[in-house]
């Protein structure tokens, strides 16, 4: 979690952020949840890819959140 308030401070809020190699979509939900970022979620992993449209999912923010494999 302090990594995710770390990167925050960096980040303006409704920037668009691109999040290559996206992992789960950690970073991606926190951003979009505490600074109302849309983001755009890359991997070239389809499986961390999937774990991170779950997340989305979980988090109802298909609408503010991209992915691309």
């Amino acid at each position: 979690m302090e990594r995710l308030k770390s990167i925050l401070q960096f980040i303006n809020e409704d920037d668009i952020v691109a999040d290559i190699g996206c992992d789960h979509g950690y970073l991606d939900i926190y951003l979009t949840l505490n600074n109302d970022n849309k983001c755009i979620a890359t991997d070239i992993n389809k499986n961390a890819l999937e774990s991170a449209i779950n997340n989305i999912k979980k988090n109802n923010l298909e609408d503010k959140i991209e992915t691309k494999l």
